[in-house]
């Protein structure tokens, strides 16, 4: 039987993938899309760029484009996905061996409403705290939509012009998606134009080669965050390319859900406000549950805050880090030339708001900073704190120190400042070589119950390390 067939002999492929037009073929095409049903097993060969009002893809398909020309353009008004599984859920996986390559994928966000309010449970946010209750009647129009699936494999293919979220899979087990770009060309501001969501619950992860622009989060893997409850776990991230993306990676974990095994490393390009986020984000009671997460090899360049003008939004940062945290590793992070002087590491900080107090102190047992290279040439850096601290750190590791900055008369900037509501059981920095900055550690307001520094050599540093009879200096280093 005969399973492969090219879309054209069906379809009037008359649309075209950057600017739409043409004929409506949404029927015609579903009606391909559904003979998988029938037959078993599909490949469709798409030749072409179609007009289309949203489709649903069925278990054993495959849908190749010949090329970035071919493709889908979604019809003014349509309000929904352009392309999504027919078996759509939370309860149980119902839909396999989902395959998408190569082609674009345009949303048409100009065109699109932000959100429907819809009655199935599968298609909104549950359990959220009172605040956000409102959200739980709306749909989110994305551009790419997969709930309830295994072996989803995406390679190759351009996402453009996406209304709110780029491609959300949740409640998904063995999903790769390879080589896959978002054009962001009409941006709405305050659009929620995130690109990749993942919801729980959810396992096998392996993203690779992928990036672009957004107007929110570029990745956003968050076991929880619509239910409160499920996991996501065994992630690879590997090769991240953000083009002035205004923020770069969430993990999200607000209630019981568990993100652990994770692995994000080879992130680079520029970003915005906000680089990565670890913590729950949502106000409430709970700190979310994190495993072991790693980080490795990230090189992002900060560029001017588009947040800049709301009050209330959290102040530019590459890492925010706050909940309950098992182990969290930081490998071989680099700060080139900052444009402002925002934090590297906020560290402690688990909602979107950045003083909100605690209902109790978030917990991080273990913290390795192992690499972290520091380069300024601006003056308007120094009063720059590094790192700064909230909360209960059992465990605080720094290895391979290097800060290279501009000799300077005035500024206060130091390495790690603790807040007064921070807690350090041991904090110990190894192998550091520090230039011209007032502080090492400013630990005037927090409390750190054992402090080492050893094998370090700071030169413009002053020499009192701390302001704390709670902290104990052991080690020596060399000053020049």
């Amino acid at each position: 039987m005969r399973t492969t067939v090219y879309l054209s002999d069906y379809a009037r492929l008359d649309s075209n993938v950057i600017s739409g037009g043409g004929t409506d073929e949404t029927e015609v095409i579903q009606a391909v899309f559904d003979k998988a049903l029938e037959w078993g097993s599909l490949k469709v060969i798409v030749d072409g760029a179609a007009l289309v009002r949203g489709l649903h893809i069925h278990s054993n398909t495959t849908v190749e484009c010949l090329n970035k020309g071919c493709g889908f353009f979604l019809k003014d008004n349509s309000n929904c996905a352009i392309i999504r599984n027919s078996d759509f859920g939370y309860g149980s996986i119902k839909t396999f061996n989902i395959t998408l390559i190569g082609g674009t994928y345009n949303h048409n966000c100009l065109n699109q409403e932000h959100h429907t309010l819809s009655d199935n449970p599968y298609e909104v946010m549950r359990n959220m705290p009172k605040r956000y209750t409102t959200t739980e009647k709306r749909h989110m129009t994305v551009a790419m939509e997969f709930i309830g699936i295994e072996n989803l494999t995406v390679k190759d293919i351009t996402v453009r012009d996406q209304r709110t979220f780029a491609f959300t899979v949740g409640n998904f087990r063995h999903v790769t998606i390879e080589n896959t770009y978002i054009e962001l060309e009409n941006e709405i501001k305050f659009g929620n134009q995130d690109g990749f969501h993942f919801w729980g619950p959810g396992q096998f992860l392996t993203i690779r080669n992928v990036g672009g622009k957004t107007e929110d989060d570029f990745m956003n893997i968050g076991p929880d965050e619509r239910d409160g409850k499920s996991s996501i776990t065994d992630v690879l991230v590997d090769g991240v390319f953000l083009d002035s993306a205004w923020q770069g990676i969430r993990l999200l974990s607000r209630g019981k859900g568990l993100l652990d095994r994770v692995t994000i490393r080879n992130v680079t390009g520029t970003y915005g406000c906000f680089g990565f986020y670890i913590n729950p984000w949502f106000i409430d009671k709970t700190m979310g549950n994190f495993g072991s997460i790693t980080f490795e090899n990230i090189d992002l360049r900060p560029q001017k805050n588009p947040l800049e003008c709301i009050a209330d939004e959290n102040p530019p940062f590459l890492f925010s880090i706050g909940g309950d945290i098992e182990n969290l590793a930081f490998k071989n992070i680099s700060w080139y030339h900052s444009l402002d002087n925002r934090n590297i590491f906020q560290i402690g900080y688990p909602f979107h708001k950045f003083y909100h107090p605690f209902n109790r102190k978030p917990r991080i047992k273990n913290l390795l900073i192992d690499g972290l290279t520091i380069i300024e040439e601006s003056g308007n850096i120094n009063d720059t704190d590094y790192i700064i601290t909230r909360g209960i750190i059992d465990r605080l590791t720094i290895y391979d120190l290097s800060i290279i900055r501009p000799q300077c008369d005035k500024g206060n900037g130091c390495l790690i400042k603790t807040n007064e509501d921070s807690e350090i059981g041991t904090l110990r920095i190894d192998r550091a070589n520090i230039e011209n900055i007032k502080k090492i550690v400013d630990n005037s307001d927090g409390k750190i119950n054992k402090m080492i520094i050893s094998n370090s050599i700071c030169g413009g540093v002053e020499k009192q390390i701390a302001k704390s009879e709670n902290a104990l200096l052991l080690g020596e280093f060399q000053e020049i």
